[in-house]
C-alpha cells in the first residue's frame, strides 16, 4: 500500500526512530538527520527506486526491512553496543544485502522479535496517516466569541469576527450581550 500523507523520506526516518527508541530502550531519543545521514537515506530511496519503484514501497515493507535489519543487530556479536546503531548500520549497502539475502524464515522471525519488543506496524502506520482534523467555520467562530467571552471587547469582538449571533449557540445563549447583538445583528443583516 502506498502513502501518500507522509513522504517516503520521512516514513524511513520515523521507522528508524521507532525501532531505535524500542530497540535502545531511549524513550526520549529524536531522530534529526545529519547531511551524512540525508544522503545515507537519498542513496536508500535510489535503491528502492530502481529494485521496487518508490510508488510501490509502504509501510508493510518499510517495517518488514527495518524489522530484518534490527532484528540482526539483535543477535550478540553483531555490533559493538545498541546505541551504535546509526541509520547507515540500517539502510545502507550491507543491509540492502542482507536483505536481497534474506529468507522466509528470517522475514518471519524478524517480525516476530519487533512484536516482541513493542513496533507494531500498526503504531507505525498510525502516525505516517494521521491528517489533521479539519475545523468548520463554526469552530472557528466559537473560538472567537469564547476569547472574551461576556465582555463589551468580546461584543465588538464577535460582530466583526462572527457571523454574530446564532440561536442555537450555547455562548451566544448565555451571553449577556445576547441582547444588544442580536438587535445589532438584525439592524446590519
Amino acid at each position: 500500500m502506498y502513502i501518500c500523507c507522509m513522504e517516503l523520506n520521512e516514513q524511513i526516518q520515523l521507522c528508524y526512530q521507532n525501532f531505535y527508541i524500542k530497540f535502545c530502550g531511549s524513550n526520549s531519543y529524536l531522530f534529526v538527520p545529519t547531511e551524512s545521514n540525508k544522503k545515507t537515506i537519498s542513496k536508500f530511496i535510489k535503491w528502492l527506486d530502481t529494485k521496487y519503484g518508490k510508488r510501490s514501497v509502504g509501510i508493510n515493507m518499510l517495517f518488514e526491512f527495518f524489522a530484518l535489519q534490527f532484528y540482526y543487530y539483535s543477535h550478540p556479536g553483531a555490533i559493538q553496543s545498541k546505541r551504535y546503531i546509526q541509520i547507515g548500520h540500517v539502510v545502507g549497502d550491507k543491509a540492502t544485502e542482507r536483505w536481497e539475502n534474506k529468507n522466509q524464515y528470517d522475514s518471519k522471525d524478524s517480525i516476530s522479535w519487533a512484536s516482541s519488543i513493542g513496533v507494531l506496524v500498526s503504531d507505525i502506520s498510525e502516525v505516517i496517516n494521521y491528517t489533521e482534523p479539519k475545523i468548520t467555520l463554526n469552530q472557528l467562530e466559537d473560538i472567537e466569541r469564547k476569547r472574551f467571552y461576556n465582555t463589551s471587547y468580546g461584543l465588538t469582538t464577535c460582530l466583526t469576527l462572527t457571523s454574530g449571533y446564532q440561536k442555537n449557540n450555547d455562548y451566544c445563549k448565555l451571553c449577556k450581550w445576547s441582547i444588544d447583538c442580536r438587535k445589532m445583528k438584525d439592524f446590519n443583516g
